[in-house]
């Protein structure tokens, strides 16, 4: 039972440390924000706007909102719509605030649409960092739109496996037991994996689709005098550590998902080995709550 405490407590410890600095260390996630997307988003059917400010130099003649033409007396940033360079695909980060998105995009490195001057509507390196996405919903009898962008990350997991598929195995006195599901008090695991999926964003609230592929250790224990053994063991024995690694995919939404696993149980102690299932795989059902890096 000792056992099982403490490795309930370092996991827990772990997930939520290895949180707190990634939510604000996000090194591995990232949007895709194509080109096809940005088009799209300015179509009459969703009005979106992908907007920054884009300096006009002293000079310069530019359309005001009501159509009238302005020539400018003074360097001045306005916000315009903005455009991809070269049919490229922009990562970066989005985030909703304020009743709009705020994107930070990676660092651009190829830089074909290059305009030091920082007047240019495509995006590159030299563009102002204060790029937004402006929602279409702006009275009350518009209609709520969605605009979906695929993402992927790495993404760390704390699982817990609800029941285990477990293969026949025979005992001590030569009885074969049949292929069984079973669970557990304790079924505590950590996986890291890829992860691909999109985000549905509106003025309202934004949710998260993934499929993940990652492998990961699980824990858990196992009353060896209560279990199936296929050799004698002594009196008085307890509970023991197993240690399971695993292949996993997860199907989550928002970060909390469905958990397929494959792997293979090895208990720990001197006796383990009497243990039944001691090296047999196993095929895994549970939930998972996960964070991206």
């Amino acid at each position: 039972m000792k056992k099982a405490l403490t490795i309930t407590f370092l996991l827990l410890s772990i997930f939520l440390n290895i949180k707190t600095y990634g939510q604000s260390n996000k090194i591995g996630f990232r949007y895709h924000l194509t080109n096809d997307i940005v088009k799209d988003m300015n179509t009459p059917d969703n009005r979106f706007r992908l907007l920054d400010s884009v300096l006009f130099l002293k000079g310069t003649t530019v359309t005001n909102p009501d159509g009238s033409l302005t020539v400018l007396t003074k360097d001045t940033y306005r916000l315009v719509d903005m455009q991809l360079c070269n049919n490229s695909t922009l990562y970066c980060y989005i985030n909703a605030k304020d009743g709009y998105l705020q994107v930070d995009p990676w660092s651009i490195v190829a830089n074909n649409c290059k305009d030091t001057t920082g007047t240019s509507t495509k995006l590159n390196a030299y563009s102002k960092n204060s790029l937004i996405i402006r929602f279409p919903r702006k009275l009350i009898g518009d209609p709520t739109k969605v605009l979906k962008i695929a993402y992927d990350a790495w993404i760390l997991n704390i699982s817990t496996l609800g029941v285990k598929f477990r293969p026949s195995v025979t005992d001590t006195l030569n009885v074969k037991h049949p292929k069984t599901a079973t669970g557990s008090n304790l079924n505590l695991g950590l996986t890291f994996g890829h992860s691909w999926g999109f985000t549905s964003f509106n003025n309202r609230t934004n949710n998260s689709y993934s499929f993940t592929l990652s492998g990961g250790l699980g824990f858990s224990t196992a009353d060896l005098s209560k279990e199936i053994v296929n050799k004698h063991i002594d009196k008085g024995v307890g509970s023991e550590l197993i240690l399971s690694p695993s292949i996993n995919t997860i199907f989550a939404r928002n970060d909390i998902g469905i958990l397929l696993a494959v792997g293979m149980d090895f208990m720990t102690g001197k006796q383990a080995s009497s243990w039944a299932y001691q090296g047999k795989p196993y095929f895994g059902l549970g939930i998972s709550a996960g964070f991206k890096l």
